[in-house]
């Protein structure tokens, strides 16, 4: 048998980062090594080892005095984040002696192929999600909303929260890029019946996914705002890109498959995806029978040393009613 599933591979990676939102968001560290990944591997993640460098000021006394200049050390304690999942999608094809693929005739299987990309994508944002919604309670302050208040008055004051959180990830040395907030369904309500997000451009930025600029509500106080049905419906949670991560790690080749590949994350317009797969074609011990199964391990998570503390680059608001008298 010949098999050649690279078209129909880059394809199912090109769908994943274009239907993705939440994933596109944050920190992604993949890797294709020979040894592959496992269930239970830790992997050191290094996330903001210039946190402790401090700007001084070196002044006419200390040139007078030809001081030496003071240097901080750079922190490379690691995240340790350990692979909890294996992620992957079977399908069991039946009575196709080859399986070549090539991009004269991928588009034949585009069904298959967006199913599952789809099934892979769906499990994906839903561990971003899962992380991005449920972060620790050191990062989660509550709003109490007044009695009464309009859909409208409850966007201008979701509006004039993130305008504070500006503040605070600006004080906090939050680099100014890559800023998100996401927004689960009655907040996303409210912002939209504003007029300054009414006016906003929803057009995203060259190079963002088509999801992602679909669910983009608009650029508040230097925060790209999405919404997502992951996200409590009465909150909102902002984050720089690097207080969340998808940390994967494809298998290793399968020796004794009768394919096994290894696809890096660039989809077939070369601009990466958040995880990598391997793709492998199984006999499944019958005549002209054959399952292809498509794997990666990972994890998502808040990339923090110490969940009970604060954690600079995130913050969860929770905007709650307040109780009737």
């Amino acid at each position: 048998m010949n098999y050649d599933l690279e078209a129909p591979s880059y394809v199912v990676l090109t769908l994943v980062k274009d239907r993705a939102v939440l994933t596109n968001t944050i920190y992604n560290m993949r890797e294709v090594t020979p040894k592959g990944g496992r269930v239970g591997q830790s992997v050191d993640v290094y996330i903001d080892i210039l946190a402790d460098v401090e700007v001084k000021a070196y002044t006419a006394a200390d040139k007078a005095a030809d001081s030496d200049y003071e240097f901080d050390a750079i922190d490379f304690a690691p995240i340790s984040v350990k692979l909890s999942d294996e992620l992957y999608a079977a399908v069991y094809v039946d009575g196709w002696d080859n399986l070549v693929f090539g991009k004269e005739n991928v588009t034949d299987f585009s069904s298959e192929i967006n199913t599952l990309a789809t099934k892979i994508l769906t499990r994906l944002e839903n561990a971003v999600g899962a992380a991005i919604n449920g972060v620790s309670t050191a990062n989660t302050t509550t709003v109490t909303v007044p009695a009464g208040i309009s859909n409208q008055e409850l966007g201008e004051l979701i509006i004039e929260k993130i305008a504070d959180l500006k503040f605070e990830f600006d004080n906090n040395d939050v680099p100014d890029g890559d800023r998100y907030i996401a927004v689960g369904r009655n907040a996303y309500n409210a912002l939209l019946s504003t007029e300054a997000v009414r006016n906003a451009s929803q057009t995203g930025e060259a190079g963002e996914s088509a999801a992602l600029r679909a669910a983009t509500v608009g650029v508040i106080a230097g925060f790209t705002v999405v919404n997502s049905g992951k996200i409590d419906d009465n909150a909102l949670v902002a984050y720089y890109f690097q207080a969340f991560g998808v940390i994967s790690r494809a298998p290793g080749k399968n020796v004794s498959a009768p394919y096994s590949e290894l696809f890096q994350g660039s989809g077939i317009e070369g601009t990466p995806a958040p995880i990598d797969l391997r793709v492998n074609v199984l006999g499944l011990g019958k005549r002209n029978a054959t399952g292809v199964v498509v794997s990666t391990f990972f994890t998502a998570q808040e990339l923090t040393e110490d969940a009970t503390k604060a954690n600079r680059l995130v913050e969860k608001v929770v905007f709650t009613p307040a109780a009737s008298k």
